[in-house]
Formats: structure tokens, sequence, C-alpha cells
């Protein structure tokens, strides 16, 4: 573990979508010292504009333009689900490119962490990292485990995590905000899964070999209302796993 060193966040650029990114900004909004100078533009631009009026709307964080603005006026940019991968001229335009990752790091790099948590019985939980240009690979700041439990699906799991994640970006805030924060490289291996890896898992043929174990828990895993579920030959199939009924 080292320290890295770095100015105090005083401006920063948010990029944030979803429940979770919400209420990161809802957060960040009731900081004192803080100024946010822009935020991602999409499903949540009314509510972040209402925020954080004096900030620009930001429509290709992946841009030039993005880039320029970050190294003229933010300290931090922080991803909240933002559904962009920075390239380098971004992540070099700060001294803070912090990520809030929701997988227990280095466990779930990639995509749906929260669903292959169960379908590969990893550990589960959310992460706050530095952002490189590998996904995933930055140092560490501060990691939440959330556990398992034998009645969760993808979804019970999902919505467990996004209630750890705010609470992450809360009790790290003070150290990261001073610019002098705690960051290390795990020494577990951890997990990584492609896009291509879940939409495979959601889609599974009968003709695959795989133990009755790996079977359930891929069903498990990836059993979500938000989508219709895993599939094998394209029939759906979901496991009913807790009590009470979807909203």
């Amino acid at each position: 573990m080292s320290v890295f060193c770095g100015p105090p966040i005083r401006r920063l650029s948010l990029l944030a979508r979803g429940v979770v990114g919400l209420s990161v900004a809802e957060f960040l909004a009731s900081r004192r010292g803080l100024t946010v100078v822009s935020y991602q533009a999409g499903e949540l631009s009314p509510r972040l504009r209402s925020l954080f009026p004096r900030a620009k709307a930001v429509k290709d964080p992946a841009g030039a333009a993005y880039a320029a603005h970050l190294r003229r006026d933010a300290d931090c940019v922080f991803s909240a689900h933002c559904n962009v991968v920075l390239p380098p001229r971004a992540l070099d335009a700060t001294p803070h490119p912090i990520n809030l990752h929701p997988g227990y790091l280095p466990y779930g790099r990639g995509y749906w962490p929260t669903y292959w948590a169960i379908a590969d019985g990893s550990p589960a939980g959310c992460s706050l990292h530095r952002m490189v240009p590998l996904v995933d690979k930055g140092a560490l700041i501060a990691r939440l485990r959330v556990p398992v439990l034998p009645t969760d699906d993808g979804e019970t799991l999902t919505r467990r995590v996004a209630l750890a994640e705010p609470k992450l970006v809360r009790d790290a805030w003070p150290a990261l905000s001073s610019g002098r924060y705690a960051i290390f490289f795990p020494k577990e291996k951890g997990t990584y899964h492609d896009r291509a890896e879940g939409l495979n898992a959601r889609n599974l043929r009968g003709s695959e070999r795989m133990t009755a174990r790996r079977f359930i828990d891929l069903v498990r895993g990836f059993t979500d209302s938000r989508f219709d579920g895993a599939s094998v030959d394209g029939v759906c199939l979901r496991l009913a796993l807790h009590e009470g009924k979807r909203k």
C-alpha cells in the first residue's frame, strides 16, 4: 500500500448514470468547497441540471473537447456507472481519474459483475479505483464487500450492491477530496468477463455440457426482471429463490 499525493479535489466532472449515479450526485452536491463543473448528458440531465445549475452537460466524454475541458477546468473526473470507456487523453487530463465500480475488484472486472459473482461463486461488492486505459485495472482506493446470500439472484444482489456504492463514496470522500489517499494493488488474480460472455451466459444452448451446479448458478446469476433472464434454446428460465413479488 502506498499514498497517492495530488492537489485537493475542488472542481469535479461527474459522469453519472442510473440510481447509483444520482445518489452519488446528491452526495457531491452537499459537499462544501466542491464545484461540479460538468456532468454526463443523458437520462439524469434534468436532475443533475437542478443540482448543478452552472455545470455544463457533456455529450461525448470520449471526445477531444471533453479532455481539453478536464485539463482546463477540473481536478477530478469521477465516473459512477458511466457507459463510456474514457481514452488516455481524458484520463491524463486530471490528477484524479476515479471510477466507482459495482464489483469487488479485482473480482468482477468488465461487464455485469454482480451477475458473475453468483455464476462464478466469487466475491461481490463495490470498489473505488483510479482509472487507467486497461478496464478496471487501476490502483484501488477502497472496496466494500457485499455478501452473496443463498437466496440471491442477479437482481437482488445488484440492488444490495447499489446500496453499498454510495456508502463507499461517502466513507472514502474525506481522504479522497484532500488529494492524499491510500492506493493498493490486491494480490488476488480476480475475474474478468466481457459483454459477449454475458450474452452467451444468458442464451445457453441445450447441447452445452456443464454440471448441474454450474447450470443453476448461471440461471440464478442472470435472473433479473429487467430483461428476460437466462434461456436455453430460446426458452426463458428464471429461479424464484426469494420471497415476495418483484416490483
